[in-house]
């Protein structure tokens, strides 16, 4: 997976609001927060707003939470390792992550849709 930079841009990705293994389900959004502030501890990063208070419209980078490019690099590897699939390195190339909202909608829309019965 290829480094993406906290940006200050908005969003340019949107998607359900889903998460679990392998599949996007209700609580997607949930896992990204609980990353974020894990990784922001494990990594004692001093953010400007109290960890048990991220909401989408808080700023990954400086001014917000403080998270720099490798930071992101290690919450999209926990991420992936959390919800069971990979990212397309391109896909997080070309994004832009300004805000916990903008990681939130990425993660949902770069889930795979949940399996169907009979499915393989």
């Amino acid at each position: 997976m290829t480094a993406a930079t906290p940006d200050t841009a908005g969003p340019d990705t949107a998607g359900p609001d889903t998460a679990g293994p392998d599949t996007a389900g209700p609580d997607t959004a949930g896992i990204v927060r609980r990353v974020v502030v894990d990784e922001l501890r494990a990594n004692q990063v001093t953010a400007s707003a109290p960890l048990d208070q991220v909401t989408d419209d808080l700023v990954l980078g400086s001014g917000g939470l403080g998270i720099s490019s490798l930071l992101l690099l290690h919450i999209f590897v926990k991420l992936e390792a959390s919800l069971g699939f990979t990212f397309e390195d391109a896909a997080v190339a070309g994004a832009r992550f300004a805000t916990v909202g903008d990681l939130v909608r990425f993660v949902t829309s770069a889930a795979p849709a949940p399996r169907r019965a009979g499915e393989t």
